[in-house]
């Protein structure tokens, strides 16, 4: 046994496991392109990966899209808790913001393209309403009303009082000055000095509901228009082949070399089952 020649088949067979694995992990990917001798494609060219990176892209977009996006997974995603408490709190601070700004006239608030329209409407509410208000002066409900409130000769005097164009004039122009230049001129300062805590806690969650409904009606159907399928095996069909064979190897070609040794660890193995088969016989 002390003859050094006994370490020939356990070394002979490390190396060549080594090689087999080195070589067998390096045939997947290599070569990428097809090679030729004597007119004749070599076999085994390209690598397993190149030559069917249509099938496994194919795969992996079917994967994706119908196992690792279904609609329920997406649900689930939606209503986790950890998705409801960062939702909750972008909304509570958006809305904050919101009710923190300072904020110009009511007229200002409007788009600019929709502007000339808002104060065509404000024109045609204010014109309604002074009909109205008219027309109810004019009418029998007034003059009865007015009636029970005061005494029968008072009423009639202030009856006609209220009927004269003088009085509808000065009223048109108490309701112009009460629009025009106290609500819309004036600017509304902060929404939330304007509503109570409660209405905003409240707003706040309205929101959330109203988002979280959208969200599991509308993403799932959403996700399956864009076709993630056809989406993934484009994107994995346009690649580079290094690019490809660089995205399979991240993370998993530390491992490899784990694989070759474990190949070679095995030849090694055989050739010390070798060499005491030999010695025994």
């Amino acid at each position: 046994m002390s003859d050094p020649t006994y370490l020939i088949p356990p070394l002979l067979g490390a190396l060549i496991g080594y090689l087999s694995s080195f070589l067998t992990l390096k045939m997947l990917f290599r070569p990428l392109q097809p090679r030729h001798f004597l007119g004749l494609r070599v076999p085994l060219t390209p690598g397993v990966i190149p030559a069917n990176r249509h099938h496994l892209a194919r795969n992996i977009g079917e994967m994706v899209g119908r196992q690792l996006l279904s609609p329920e997974d997406i649900r689930h995603a939606l209503s986790r808790a950890d998705f409801q408490r960062d939702l909750r709190r972008l909304l509570s601070d958006q809305v904050n913001t919101i009710f923190a700004a300072e904020q110009g006239t009511v007229d200002s608030l409007v788009p600019e393209r929709f502007r000339s329209y808002f104060r065509v409407g404000i024109k045609i509410v204010r014109w309604r309403f002074l009909k109205h208000l008219h027309n109810h002066l004019d009418g029998d409900a007034f003059a009865e009303a007015l009636r029970e409130a005061v005494a029968q000769g008072d009423s009639q005097e202030l009856l006609a009082l209220f009927r004269t164009r003088r009085v509808k004039r000065m009223l048109d122009r108490l309701l112009i000055d009460l629009i025009e230049t106290r609500l819309l001129a004036q600017p509304l300062g902060r929404l939330g000095d304007l509503l109570p805590k409660e209405v905003q806690a409240g707003m706040d969650e309205y929101l959330r509901q109203q988002i979280n409904r959208l969200l599991e009606q509308k993403v799932p159907p959403l996700v399956d228009a864009l076709n993630i399928r056809e989406i993934v095996i484009r994107k994995i069909d346009e690649l580079e082949p290094l690019r490809l064979e660089g995205l399979l190897l991240a993370g998993i070609e530390e491992r490899f070399k784990y694989l070759n040794l474990g190949g070679a660890c095995l030849g090694f193995c055989l050739g010390l089952l070798h060499l005491f088969l030999l010695s025994g016989l």
